[in-house]
């Protein structure tokens, strides 16, 4: 079985089927799981844009804030 390292904590994080979920509905949990594909791809047109010369503020502010969106949305569905 795979288990993530987290530096931080110097110790192994816990599995993803150890945490803790309760409370998140499938539904839930699949509606979290669509909106992160979502952004993830609007994060990879902003890469490609970077990569190809085009505005790099507005690309790499719009590429922070899919990655802080997608650090909350995991925090309230009780993701670590």
């Amino acid at each position: 079985m795979f288990v993530n390292y987290n530096p931080i904590q110097h110790r192994p994080a816990k599995n993803v089927s150890e945490r803790n979920l309760v409370g998140q509905h499938d539904g839930e949990l699949s509606e979290f799981k669509v909106e992160s594909l979502e952004l993830l791809e609007s994060t990879e047109k902003n890469l490609l844009a970077l990569e190809g010369g085009s505005d790099f503020r507005a690309n790499y502010d719009s590429i922070f804030r899919v990655f802080h969106t997608l650090k909350g949305a995991s925090g309230m569905m009780g993701l670590e």
